[in-house]
């Protein structure tokens, strides 16, 4: 099995990243990340390290998942945002149509902002942030956005992560999801 490892692009990120407070016992592990940060062309100069950055929290093959994504604040527009969460929740069908045109995407980030968003709000670095929510059946899906990053969050799994458990501390140092990935790796081989 090839694997990745993700500490150089920890080590890269220029954005804050965040994840649950340490109170929280659950295992942590590196979700992803994605770049270099080909969507923000006016970074003078152009930062080769990654977009974003993703720490996961439980499983990642137990049930219920956390995962806290992080993105460069002009890596991915709002609408694009709500577009995406709509369609993993299967709440709209993201495959265009044969005859695709830019007309068709309009109209779906249009749809996937009229569904029922609630607005919640999650403590982070102990103060409350507004999020836009969304939920289907055992799953939900947030995000919120700040000067410098916006932040989704996932929470899925048998029965969803507890929305009432999430608190987000900006992460200083990622060590321990790094060896929880890791770790992870180890088991599967």
């Amino acid at each position: 099995m090839s694997v990745i490892d993700p500490e150089p692009s920890y080590r890269s990120v220029v954005f804050p990243l965040y994840g649950l407070p340490r109170s929280w016992q659950g295992s942590r592990w590196v979700g992803g990340w994605g770049g270099p940060n080909i969507h923000a062309p006016d970074w003078d100069p152009p930062h080769p390290g990654p977009s974003t950055f993703t720490l996961a929290h439980g499983g990642p093959w137990d049930s219920p998942v956390l995962r806290v994504s992080a993105f460069h604040e002009m890596a991915w527009p709002p609408n694009e945002i709500a577009s995406s969460f709509a369609s993993e929740l299967g709440l709209l069908d993201p495959t265009p149509p044969p005859n695709y045109t830019g007309e068709w995407y309009d109209d779906l980030e249009r749809r996937a902002e009229a569904l029922d968003w609630e607005v919640v709000d999650i403590l982070v670095d102990e103060a409350p942030v507004p999020f836009n929510l969304l939920r289907r059946g055992g799953g939900w899906e947030a995000w919120s956005q700040s000067d410098q990053v916006r932040v989704t969050l996932d929470g899925r799994g048998s029965g969803g992560f507890p929305l009432k458990e999430v608190e987000l501390v900006t992460v200083l140092d990622a060590t321990e999801y790094i060896e929880g990935t890791r770790a992870n790796w180890r088991k599967q081989v």
